[in-house]
């Protein structure tokens, strides 16, 4: 989204009813400062979020098998900096409304008695804002802040941290502060097993979590390659350092499907505080990461001896997990037959047609990846291209393009 105020606003519209999606973007198209479009599927929505082609994206809340809080879900764990978001839905429950500002929309209408006008109002309203937010990031105040995040994560680069705990230590009232250390226990296995390609993306997913779970007070950035840290300035209690350490080891404990693998994921997590239990930059990462490449030193305990500041089992607060090797499995609860075939998902009388990957199939099912993002029918006939194949089956679950069907008939 650019700063450019001038032109017309550019919107979104995520809606599986053809007739309000068609009405309500004639309807905004009409008006001289709104430009609409009209989106009907997930990877048409990604794509123009990639090219910064939106200043807003109006979601509707029932999305048929899916529903907008989770297309906001998916789209803010992969990209960090998103145009506004209006949910709009006719149920009017007040819970909804609550879930969509606690997960990040930015506004929410009803399509009860929809009226245009308060939509039109609406967007203006978030767009403004953000469009105001944008301009004075790019501001010469604010450029070395750009500089200091990273933009795919949103977290802080180790070269603003590393600024920041300079200040601290240089500071001759000598405050108190914490640096939480994270890593991802057995990364080094994680990698010799999934390879290069996949690892980032696992690293990716970790990182994007570690942003969400971040109090507002957090300073949460990447250190090296495989290790975050959470900085706590501001003189900070051992009550705030212990239930950030412990919030931190229950967030991260993460799984996540890579490729067919599945891999659990369990932080290491160590706290190292100043002045107590360190009085340098070496012997705080040494603390809160023994034994990595830098600045620790191997032969450091990662417990700090006689700190008075924090006992010695706040400083090194390790998941309880983390003990276990990550395991990586195929989901496997039956016997399937890895596959990468060409499917064709049917509705009625050739009403809705789309064309798929097979991901995985059993006797019972199959895990199919759409082409295109469509709220999936309840019922359906999966075809396999080329192969004759023909199955009637039932949804089960859908999450964004992934969709999880059964059988009608066991297959032999």
């Amino acid at each position: 989204m650019d700063t450019n105020f001038d032109r017309p606003i550019r919107i979104g519209l995520v809606d599986d009813d053809p007739i309000f999606s068609e009405h309500t973007t004639n309807m905004l198209d009409l008006r001289v400062d709104m430009t609409a479009f009209r989106f009907e599927s997930y990877s048409e929505i990604e794509k123009a979020i990639k090219t910064d082609e939106l200043d807003c994206i109006v979601v509707d809340y029932n999305l048929g098998g899916d529903n907008g809080l989770n297309l906001h879900l998916n789209l803010s764990s992969r990209y960090a900096k998103l145009p506004p978001l209006i949910l709009i839905s006719g149920a009017g429950d007040e819970k909804t409304v609550v879930r969509a500002f606690r997960n990040g929309f930015s506004d929410y209408v009803s399509k009860r008695q929809f009226n245009i006008d308060e939509l039109c109002a609406s967007v203006r309203r978030v767009v403004a804002k953000a469009r105001t937010t944008r301009a004075e990031a790019f501001s010469p105040a604010h450029q070395s802040v750009d500089r200091d995040s990273d933009d795919h994560t949103g977290l802080y680069s180790s070269s603003f941290l590393r600024r920041r705990i300079d200040e601290l230590l240089a500071d001759p009232r000598r405050r108190p502060f914490a640096i939480i250390g994270i890593r991802i226990s057995r990364m080094k296995e994680i990698r010799a097993e999934i390879g290069h390609v996949r690892s980032e993306r696992v690293r990716h997913e970790f990182a994007c979590a570690l942003k969400r779970v971040s109090d507002t007070l957090d300073i949460a950035g990447g250190w090296q390659d495989d290790e975050w840290m959470v900085l706590l300035d501001g003189v900070p209690s051992k009550l705030r350092i212990d239930e950030t350490a412990a919030r931190l080891s229950e967030a991260l404990a993460l799984r996540t499907e890579v490729s067919g693998l599945v891999v659990d994921l369990h932080p290491e997590i160590r706290v190292a505080g100043f002045p107590d239990a360190a009085s340098d930059l070496a012997s705080l990462m040494a603390i809160a990461f023994p034994n990595s490449d830098g600045v620790s030193n191997p032969e450091r305990s990662s417990v700090s001896n006689g700190s008075n500041w924090l006992d010695p089992d706040a400083a090194s607060i390790e998941s309880a997990s983390s003990s276990c090797v990550s395991s990586f499995q195929e989901r496997r609860r039956e016997r399937r037959r890895r596959v990468m075939k060409r499917g064709q998902i049917i509705h009625g009388n050739h009403d809705l047609s789309v064309m798929c990957n097979i991901r995985d199939q059993s006797s019972r099912g199959a895990r199919l990846r759409l082409d295109s993002w469509i709220a999936a029918p309840k019922t359906l006939e999966l075809r396999i291209v080329g192969s004759g194949f023909k199955q009637r089956a039932a949804l089960r679950w859908q999450k964004g393009l992934d969709v999880g069907i059964e059988f009608e008939e066991e297959m032999p």
